[in-house]
């Protein structure tokens, strides 16, 4: 789940909440880190945040943490803040928990938020399926757009549908490789024992974005969660499926290959996975990226 955005109930506005000797917080420490032309630190609901010098797209206020960001706005043209927890925040502790701990850090500062999704990702991820370029043609999807990927002549996975719709796309890939070149070691850690390092892990996954979400009338985070598994089966089951070509002129009447089969009865799981276990697993592959340099 990504890119919540927040309201502020009551009818407040942000700057009530910020206005110190006059003074709105936000915009002192802004000219401050513009000034030093560096981050700077800030408290922002008992917790310090680097107040960045630029702002974040629309939002002219930028804090980082390693938990993730916030921006925030005094435009009443959108919601008043941002959050984006980082990927690593979210695989150590599950989602529900990541949203309690942001509504715990913006009420202490502004009081009662309302939370809104705009993005939500759903993946899975399996061994022993080999897909090659040549497959693209045995997929039959809603969206238009299909995008297949090479590096060095190998095959790396498939985009279906544009993220610019507002609505699905979704993308399978090599996570291994990934992982790999992303220094994310924390995955193989992850699978445990169930993961094969003879074999690619190959991840179906599907992001659901604005305009998705609301056909379905899913917006707050409870919502969203509570209903990541009809989500996965209409798009696993309606807007993308994998064939078995056959002599049929009509695509739509092959019968499903036995791996997206086994796709469709994918289980979504809240996992929280050890915040420390991640950043270590994250760390070591960091570290694993780097060493074949070092080594010349």
């Amino acid at each position: 789940m990504n890119d919540p955005t927040v309201l502020l109930e009551d009818g407040r506005r942000l700057v009530d909440c910020q206005q110190r000797d006059g003074r709105l917080q936000l915009e002192v420490a802004r000219e401050e880190a513009v000034r030093a032309n560096e981050a700077k630190p800030f408290q922002f609901g008992g917790v310090e945040f680097l107040m960045k010098p630029y702002g974040w797209q629309m939002y002219r206020y930028c804090l980082d943490h390693r938990l993730g960001r916030v921006g925030l706005t005094l435009s009443s043209r959108l919601p008043a803040i941002r959050v984006q927890p980082h990927t690593e925040f979210i695989q150590g502790s599950g989602p529900r928990p990541v949203v309690q701990w942001y509504r715990d850090l913006l009420e202490i500062e502004c009081g009662a938020v309302l939370f809104s999704v705009t993005r939500l990702d759903l993946f899975a991820d399996f061994q022993g399926w080999e897909l090659n370029g040549d497959m693209r043609r045995d997929f039959l999807c809603r969206a238009k757009s299909r995008i297949t990927y090479e590096e060095d002549e190998n095959f790396n996975g498939f985009n279906f549908g544009k993220r610019a719709t507002g609505t699905f796309s979704a993308r399978i890939y090599d996570k291994t490789v990934r992982a790999e070149q992303n220094g994310e070691g924390y995955w193989i850690l992850i699978w445990g024992e169930n993961f094969d390092p003879t074999k690619p892990v190959l991840r179906v996954e599907f992001e659901i974005n604005r305009e998705g979400l609301r056909q379905f009338a899913l917006s707050s985070p409870d919502d969203v969660l509570d209903a990541a598994g009809v989500l996965w089966h209409y798009l696993a089951s309606e807007w993308l499926t994998h064939r078995v070509p056959s002599g049929d002129q009509t695509k739509a009447r092959w019968p499903l290959s036995p791996e997206w089969q086994v796709v469709q009865r994918a289980i979504l799981a809240e996992s929280e996975h050890g915040l420390n276990r991640v950043y270590l697993g994250k760390r070591r592959g960091g570290v694993a990226n780097i060493m074949p340099n070092l080594e010349g």
